[in-house]
């Protein structure tokens, strides 16, 4: 029996592209196992996609991704209009492999995820130290991001000075260093500060696919303490942040999902989703004076680049473009640059730091750039509204033939 798919394209001109949309609904209703389907386009060609294991306890958050090979037609914003259809078969299943949902991390060192596709790779540490060192702040970050062999957290050493001279031990991107959680009314302080640079991280998934990888960690539990209204004691909550990092196939950006669980460790029960703001912390050169876009009006993304015709002084070196790009759906607070609590004043240039409106759960998107036609700007606030404002992630099932 044959499903019929709607995607509805919520943009004024055609599209493709990813498409993301809960498995579960869909399974539950077909009677479609994960590992044995294949979707197909109204002229039965194969479409690339995958349904992944997002988080082993929790099986609604399961989720179906796959590209979209043609351009949908232009619908209208508010999500009304489906403007193009895939359709969804079983399968008989495979029998030698695995599927892609299985719970084991790629091959590399077992404190770190290397994440890699044919243009970028990104390498994020789950210690908060790969060494013997007392350097211990480093859980939670991309240590490097590079194009090929050029590290982008450091061009400048990574293109110019001898390789014995290494890059700067502190570079890193992508770190969530700390989390405010919102205290109930009645209590003395208005929220939690929880650090998280010196807390590791444990994998809960990996899978991949012809569609992307995805990546789900969680952070070691931390205690959150609540007031309780009815009888003025303390309630404690066992709490993790978890992350699931998406990376597509031939993408030079990382998609990443963050939500906050807490459990009650003297009731047996299901977790609870908590507030949360988060903050982020980059450690990056770009250039002395690096180039900031932000809009005030759109309080959803930035790009931060290196001037183009920056030249390093002293050596008449000319830097290439290059930059970083930050999109969210729940709005991101002032940049701060330089980060004013960086303890080495003489780097502080190299360091930036924002934070996450609070929310319940973030989507944010972290796109790296070498060079280029375009610039990290435009590059930036286009992902921002296909990726994460305007995706074409509605999807309606209809039973077909």
């Amino acid at each position: 029996m044959t499903h019929k798919l709607s995607v509805f394209n919520p943009s004024n001109y055609p599209r493709g592209g990813h498409v993301v949309t809960p498995w579960q609904p869909i399974g539950e209703k077909t009677g479609i196992s994960p590992d044995a389907f294949q979707l197909l386009t109204e002229h039965r060609q194969p479409i690339p996609a995958q349904v992944d294991q997002i988080d082993p306890s929790d099986h609604s958050l399961d989720t179906l991704a796959f590209v979209l090979p043609d351009n949908a037609a232009p619908g209208l914003e508010d999500y009304s209009q489906p403007t193009a259809a895939v359709f969804l078969e079983s399968v008989e299943a495979p029998k030698a492999e695995k599927s892609s949902a299985a719970v084991a991390g790629p091959v590399g060192l077992p404190t770190r995820v290397e994440i890699t596709n044919e243009r970028l790779t990104v390498s994020f540490s789950l210690e908060p130290s790969q060494d013997k060192s007392k350097c211990n702040w480093f859980a939670g970050s991309a240590q490097s991001v590079r194009f090929g062999e050029t590290e982008l957290l450091d061009v400048w050493a990574s293109r110019f000075i001898r390789s014995w001279e290494g890059h700067d031990l502190e570079k890193r991107c992508m770190q969530v260093d700390r989390l405010m959680i919102p205290m109930p009314a009645w209590a003395n302080e208005p929220e939690q500060e929880v650090s998280l640079f010196n807390r590791p991280y444990q994998m809960l998934s990996y899978c991949t696919g012809p569609v992307r990888q995805a990546c789900t960690i969680a952070s070691v539990p931390f205690e959150y303490i609540c007031v309780d209204p009815f009888h003025g004691g303390h309630t404690r909550l066992e709490c993790s942040l978890y992350r699931t990092l998406i990376f597509y196939n031939s993408a030079d950006y990382v998609i990443e999902e963050l939500w906050l669980k807490g459990r009650d460790s003297k009731v047996k029960g299901e977790s609870v989703a908590l507030f949360f703001s988060a903050r982020y912390f980059t450690f990056m050169y770009l250039g002395f004076d690096p180039v900031i876009y932000r809009y005030e009006q759109v309080p959803d993304w930035f790009a931060l680049e290196c001037p183009r015709s920056g030249i390093y002084p002293g050596y008449g070196f000319t830097i290439p473009g290059y930059g970083y790009g930050f999109a969210t759906d729940v709005h991101a607070r002032q940049l701060r640059y330089p980060h004013p609590e960086y303890p080495v004043g003489v780097k502080s240039y190299k360091t930036f730091s924002w934070e996450l409106n609070p929310c319940k759960k973030a989507r944010c998107l972290h796109l790296f750039q070498l060079g280029g036609p375009e610039s990290i700007e435009h590059r930036t606030g286009h992902a921002w509204y296909e990726e994460i404002y305007k995706p074409l992630n509605k999807v309606e099932l209809e039973r077909g033939e």
